[in-house]
């Protein structure tokens, strides 16, 4: 899958409806959407971020994934990756 056609939890690219029907884009997910991403346990997505691999933000107590974040992660899997 291409970082670029990332799709997150609410929607294509992040992209969620609101109540009034219109759409907004998610900047921010929680370690369980990026876990539901990645298809990876929640446990994993924080051992991610304590070692540096996945850049995070704190909100008050909450810890949120930038999206692009999750994307520039992905990218660099891809890079990593041996090729075909």
């Amino acid at each position: 899958m291409s970082a670029a056609r990332l799709l997150v939890p609410g929607g294509a690219a992040g992209v969620s409806a609101n109540g009034n029907g219109s759409h907004v884009e998610k900047l921010l997910l929680t370690p369980e959407e990026v876990a539901e991403t990645l298809a990876i346990s929640r446990t994993r997505v924080y051992d991610l971020i304590r070692r540096g691999e996945l850049w995070s933000v704190k909100i008050g107590k909450v810890r949120r994934v930038p999206v692009v974040a999750l994307r520039a992660y992905v990218e660099q899997l891809e890079a990593e990756a041996p090729a075909r």
